[in-house]
């Protein structure tokens, strides 16, 4: 099987492609994000046995193609809706942190239609300030672990000391856990590595909520 991703946009140097696929690599100026995660990618689609190709051009965009092999004699099913199985939300408060907008986006809107109220922040300092005012409202809380400013760590250890039975889910990259200290140590109820699907956002809160 083969998916193919491209854009028209300004095209990488060769330079440029041969580092791609570095862990931590990123073209992104300090405190602008943590780049694409395409270590990550990679790393994902060698687990399945298949393989990226990369073709750019400085001006004339960028095309990726993954090749996944085919199940033999496989059926084709239809994608599951994003939180089939699972018992709808009852207007639940989720403090969601993520400073990647299209990440924060694409999670809200996935909560919000399993049937949470979702609040969301860019870094840390704004989700504990935000967490601070609506500390009895909010039911768990969401955080991506790399972030400019107050990161993932110094968040969860600051949300516990004002509620310590508050539920935290981690978010982050496969490379990037590498470079955080001491987070097996963090009181997190549970861990996701992006990228992640909806169905396993909605799934993992959902445990996490309900864990008696």
């Amino acid at each position: 099987m083969r998916l193919t991703v491209t854009d028209t946009g300004s095209g990488m140097t060769p330079e440029l492609q041969e580092r791609i696929f570095e862990p931590f690599f990123t073209t992104k100026p300090v405190g602008q994000g943590t780049g694409l995660g395409l270590s990550t990618v990679l790393g994902l689609i060698r687990s399945h046995g298949g393989f990226i190709r990369v073709q750019s051009a400085v001006g004339r965009g960028t095309c990726f193609e993954l090749f996944l092999p085919a199940l033999p004699g496989g059926k084709a099913v239809s994608a599951p809706t994003p939180g089939a199985g699972l018992q709808r939300a009852h207007g639940e408060w989720i403090l969601l942190v993520d400073d990647e907008e299209s990440v924060r986006e694409v999670a809200r809107r996935a909560l919000e239609s399993q049937g949470y109220r979702v609040v969301t922040a860019a870094e840390g300092g704004e989700a504990f300030r935000l967490f601070q005012q609506h500390h009895e409202e909010i039911a768990a809380v969401v955080t991506d672990m790399m972030m400019p400013g107050m990161d993932g760590p110094l968040l969860v250890e600051n949300l516990h000391r004002l509620r310590p039975e508050i539920p935290v889910v981690g978010i982050t990259g496969m490379s990037e856990r590498i470079g955080i200290q001491s987070i097996e140590k963090l009181p997190l109820a549970a861990f996701l590595y992006k990228p992640f699907t909806k169905e396993r956002l909605l799934a993992v809160l959902h445990d996490v909520l309900h864990a008696s």
